[in-house]
């Protein structure tokens, strides 16, 4: 599920800066320390739950059968630019790159089928919204990251479906005949 939300929000920002970097793959999920040849890099620093949904932890599907809801969770990615230019000119492409990247955002707030490639089940959409984070907060995720801090902007990702695999379907007994046993 991690890697279908990264790979729609890198879709994103390479239709939407096509122009200037024209080369794929220049745009990806990457790390803060070490982001290769990427120019706009998504770096995935957290995850928790979804106060937005708060869903039953069952739900009922006919009259004998109970599904187990999914798990919500909220996404935090940080949005860099990693300048390839000469350093007097690296600054000023990274300002660019970081504004459309935050345009192309700012225009995509809400994932449908279309960019996710899949349905969300339970929700109408996936939120992406900027977060405000203080400069304090995203010099601090930097430096957790091990990198040294650049000019950056933070955003979630919510609500994303955990669905559960294992006993995700509980069938309730509806009618026993206990008339043939013995006591």
């Amino acid at each position: 599920m991690f890697s279908q939300i990264d790979a729609a929000l890198v879709n994103i920002l390479s239709a939407a800066l096509a122009d200037v970097i024209p080369a794929k793959g220049r745009a990806g999920v990457c790390s803060l320390k070490e982001p290769g040849d990427i120019n706009l890099g998504l770096c995935l620093y957290g995850v928790n739950s979804c106060p937005e949904v708060s869903a039953p932890p069952v739900t009922p599907k006919g009259r004998s059968v109970q599904l187990l809801t999914p798990r919500f969770l909220t996404l935090r990615y940080l949005l860099a630019a990693f300048g390839k230019a000469d350093a007097p000119f690296r600054a000023g492409e990274e300002h660019r790159l970081l504004n459309r990247a935050m345009r192309a955002f700012d225009e995509n707030q809400t994932l449908k089928e279309s960019e996710l490639g899949f349905e969300p089940e339970w929700t109408d959409g996936i939120n992406l919204w900027f977060e405000d984070l203080s400069f304090a907060e995203i010099s601090n995720i930097w430096e957790k990251q091990g990198a040294h801090y650049r000019l950056s902007a933070a955003y979630r990702v919510f609500p994303v479906e955990l669905r559960r695999i294992s006993g995700s379907v509980n069938a309730r007994i509806g009618r026993a005949d206990f008339s043939g046993v013995r006591k």
